[in-house]
């Protein structure tokens, strides 16, 4: 994976926005690392899901960018979703916030991760 601990930090930022927007006193977040082939080149999709977070009408159907447009007290709560689409963009990749019903789950949210792979070991 392109730049290594700018990656992590990444990864590490999107959890914690997730366990923020879940209401729970227990959270249980799953993650699915897939390959795929994006305009020519190699990428990991890194889907990270709680099926009890709720995400912001703000964020639903929306760039994360249009959050900063609108109420500004969720703004202030989800500045790290921001940053990880920042990081993410840096890295050559694209971050994503999705409500799992678009997946087929009945309730939840989704940060969908996109990252390209490093060429070489």
């Amino acid at each position: 994976m392109i730049g290594n601990s700018a990656a992590q930090d990444l990864i590490m930022n999107s959890m914690v926005n997730m366990v923020r927007l879940d209401p729970n006193d227990e959270v249980s977040l799953s993650i699915d690392l897939e390959e795929v082939k994006l305009k020519g080149k190699m990428c990991w999709r890194i889907s990270l899901m709680d099926t009890n977070a709720e995400l912001p009408s703000a964020l639903k159907g929306k760039d994360v960018e249009s959050i900063y447009l609108q109420d500004s007290s969720t703004a202030v709560k989800l500045s790290g979703v921001l940053f990880a689409k920042m990081i993410a963009q840096r890295l050559g990749g694209d971050f994503e916030a999705e409500e799992l019903s678009a997946m087929g789950q009945k309730k939840g949210a989704a940060f969908v991760i996109t990252l390209r792979k490093a060429s070489g070991p």
